[in-house]
């Protein structure tokens, strides 16, 4: 068994239409759907373009 509970959660920008998020615990949800919609703040894509 492991000695702690650490379960890192991580956003990135995969490119101009992926953002991933790999989430550990329910407490960092919060903080974690801040920082995509930060990613997505930043750079946004066009509506113009297909979905």
């Amino acid at each position: 068994m492991e000695t702690t509970d650490d379960r890192p959660t991580l956003v990135r920008r995969l490119d101009e239409r992926t953002v991933a998020l790999f989430g550990g615990k329910i407490a960092t949800c919060v903080a974690s759907a801040r920082q995509v919609a930060g990613l997505l703040r930043e750079d946004p894509v066009p509506a113009t373009r297909g979905r």
